[in-house]
């Protein structure tokens, strides 16, 4: 364990969540917009995005993949 060296006093900097492609476009949907993706990773993506900005998201599978609604 000699190799590590343990340092005190160092912050910690804050998680950065607004620069993701998703974050983005989470930020530029207002309540009542919506989006056409066409995979349910890409819907999960944008889910957890929005979650995490303090909205609130529905989705619905369509012929072409899955829209997601912003709600809150």
């Amino acid at each position: 364990m000699d190799e590590f060296k343990i340092e005190k006093g160092v912050p910690c900097p804050k998680r950065n969540r607004t620069h993701g492609k998703w974050q983005k476009l989470a930020a530029m949907m207002k309540k009542g917009d919506s989006v056409v993706l066409p995979t349910g990773t890409q819907k999960s993506a944008l889910f957890a995005a929005i979650k995490n900005s303090g909205g609130k998201a529905v989705s619905r599978s369509i012929e072409e993949g899955y829209r997601v609604w912003r709600i809150k």
